[in-house]
């Protein structure tokens, strides 16, 4: 599939491939580079605001940032049960 064909709302880019990433998705849809999980869930959020979910779709590795996927996925989890609403 392309990444076309998935057709996202917006994309949140994160880590040491953000830019990758961001070039992928150029001119597709909306896409913000975040400096932290906390700053990329907001930011999903503001994409979202109401309209819709906000899914974590790791496109690569993040062992810039955590030392496993739990971690990473822990960190989310902590983030979204902290937030108002």
């Amino acid at each position: 599939m392309s990444l076309a064909a998935a057709r996202p709302r917006a994309v949140v880019a994160i880590g040491e491939s953000a830019d990758e990433i961001v070039a992928a998705f150029a001119g597709q849809c909306p896409v913000e580079v975040a400096d932290s999980m906390e700053s990329a869930v907001v930011a999903a959020g503001r994409f979202a605001s109401g309209r819709g979910s906000v899914l974590l779709s790791p496109a690569c590795s993040s062992f810039d940032w955590y030392d496993s996927y739990v971690e990473r996925g822990l960190d989310f989890q902590r983030i979204v049960a902290s937030l108002d609403g």
